[in-house]
């Protein structure tokens, strides 16, 4: 019978509707140029949530392992945590045991076009996520992590914020990669939790220019409506009341907004984000999407619009978010907002996933300690 100091407990995918709690063993001391985190916080992404439902989408299916970790089913979840490092290899001399710690979940080749000659391993030939893909995850006692991939926490971050760190992250990416300057307009579509990060990210930027420029959020949920409202949108329009083409442009200088962010992934929501910008802006999709969507080329082509995608981060805007945190463009307890719900591990599936399932418009982000 095993020592349960050699085991711990973990929250793992096993199929589409089957997570489990299971004992498993406890990882083996770190590696040289690695560290032994104990998470403490993890958030319950929309990706997770997919995989719970219908999965596998992102994450490897029985009997096809994935390339790079070499893990097929059943996986540990959770790649949005944060955590306090346990023990740190022996090559590790930047890390110290007891810091808090944000974890970069992105798995990357390192060897593929985009790692080698774009500097963006977030679109890996192979990319790969911890806690989805393999290598251990967030919803569990202790993981490990190679050092180049764990980032110290200021004294301002709790752990419960920095697991919030990765979602914005992915918001943040998407403002940059947009193109998005401060002072200009903004369409968000969906204020879900990337969505209201995407609100974050644009405030920010926006700060840069004195409070110029306007974040209009368009959503159909009163609970989510008033969110978007109580993190600062300057306009929150209802689609099933609203004609949000006609009113973008009305708002924004009879042209509509520079910029537009698909955050919901639908059908109606991709039309609205390439009608609604201005003619030369850009429409960024950040939205993961489980079916094909339909649209008219011309619509891009006869007014010289951009249609993009953004996908996860990169180091660099980890460490922007960090310190755009730390030095307040980003408001911590505006960011704590975000988190709507906390439950133990054990109460992972029912408290967590199921409740997000059962009771969607009602959360933002629920959070699932470790009891770390």
């Amino acid at each position: 019978m095993p020592n349960a100091k050699d085991t711990m407990q973990a929250l793992r995918w096993h199929a589409a509707k089957d997570l489990r709690i299971d004992t498993i063993p406890r990882p083996k001391d770190p590696g040289a140029n690695e560290v032994q985190v104990a998470p403490e916080w993890c958030g319950i992404c929309g990706s997770d949530l997919h995989e719970y439902l219908v999965g596998p989408v992102l994450a490897p299916a029985p009997g096809k392992p994935h390339p790079l970790t070499g893990e097929e089913p059943p996986l540990t979840f959770g790649h949005e945590f944060a955590g306090r490092i346990k023990s740190v290899g022996s090559s590790v001399t930047d890390l110290q045991v007891g810091q808090k710690v944000f974890i970069d979940p992105v798995i990357a080749d390192k060897s593929c076009y985009m790692c080698t000659q774009r500097s963006a391993p977030n679109a890996c030939e192979q990319l790969g996520f911890m806690g989805l893909s393999g290598a251990g995850g967030g919803l569990s006692e202790a993981v490990n992590v190679p050092a180049d991939r764990v980032y110290p926490l200021p004294d301002e971050i709790d752990t419960d914020v920095g697991a919030l760190i990765e979602p914005i992250s992915v918001a943040w990416h998407a403002v940059a990669l947009s193109g998005f300057q401060p002072g200009q307009d903004a369409l968000i579509l969906g204020a879900g939790p990337i969505g209201l990060a995407t609100l974050l990210s644009l405030k920010a930027h926006k700060r840069s220019a004195g409070g110029q420029g306007r974040i209009l959020v368009s959503e159909v949920s009163n609970s989510r409506k008033a969110m978007a409202k109580s993190f600062g949108a300057d306009n929150v329009l209802d689609p099933t009341q609203t004609d949000v083409i006609a009113e973008c442009k009305k708002i924004c200088d009879g042209v509509g907004p520079h910029v537009t962010f698909d955050c919901s992934g639908l059908q109606v929501t991709a039309q609205t984000a390439i009608r609604a910008v201005r003619s030369g802006g850009t429409a960024m999709n950040i939205a993961i999407w489980e079916t094909e969507v339909h649209f008219n080329p011309n619509e891009l082509l006869l007014a010289e619009k951009r249609y993009l995608g953004a996908i996860c981060y990169t180091p660099k805007d980890i460490r922007e978010v960090i310190e755009a945190m730390r030095n307040g463009r980003i408001e911590i307890e505006e960011a704590r907002k975000m988190i709507t719900k906390k439950v133990a591990l054990k109460d992972g599936v029912k408290g967590g996933f199921e409740e997000l399932v059962a009771n969607k418009d009602k959360h933002i982000k629920i959070l699932i300690g470790t009891g770390n």
